[in-house]
């Protein structure tokens, strides 16, 4: 059969032609193209590794800058800390000062109210002893009929008290 014949010809042709022109373009790819594409993917590569590198270096410098944030606040703290025990002994040496100063203020005036109380009660017992002898004067007087000594009335109501 011709026609049979003829195809493996034909085709055998078309398969020289098809193998040269893939051929060519798999050169001008692989010399050219894939030149630029290795380029560019080594240029993302170093790019991203440079960001990480920075990225690391901002974070350690994160980490530093955090670090010397604690310590400062730690040492705030602890200044604070002793500025407040510090206020703190200062109004308590002032507070003891007033109540100190309070206490020996009242201590004045109770001795002086002590002493007051203490010469009217002692005005009160004299009187009482003046108005005790008389009491007794007038009753021995009453029931004897006689006036009594005041001497002898004076010592019997000492003795009495």
């Amino acid at each position: 059969m011709p026609q049979l014949a003829q195809i493996a010809a034909t085709y055998a042709s078309q398969a020289f032609w098809l193998l040269i022109v893939f051929g060519l373009i798999y050169f001008v790819i692989a010399r050219g193209a894939v030149k630029h594409v290795g380029a560019t993917i080594d240029a993302r590569s170093a790019k991203i590794a440079g960001d990480l590198a920075a990225a690391q270096a901002a974070r350690d410098a994160a980490t530093t800058d955090e670090s010397t944030y604690a310590a400062r606040v730690a040492a705030a703290r602890d200044q604070a800390v002793k500025a407040v025990a510090g206020a703190k002994a200062d109004v308590s040496a002032e507070v003891a000062k007033l109540v100190a100063a309070a206490d020996a203020e009242l201590d004045a005036k109770m001795n002086a109210v002590t002493a007051d109380i203490d010469a009217k009660v002692a005005a009160a017992m004299k009187d009482v002893r003046g108005q005790a002898t008389a009491a007794a004067a007038e009753i021995v007087e009453r029931l004897t009929g006689k006036a009594a000594d005041p001497a002898t009335v004076a010592a019997a109501v000492d003795k009495a008290a």
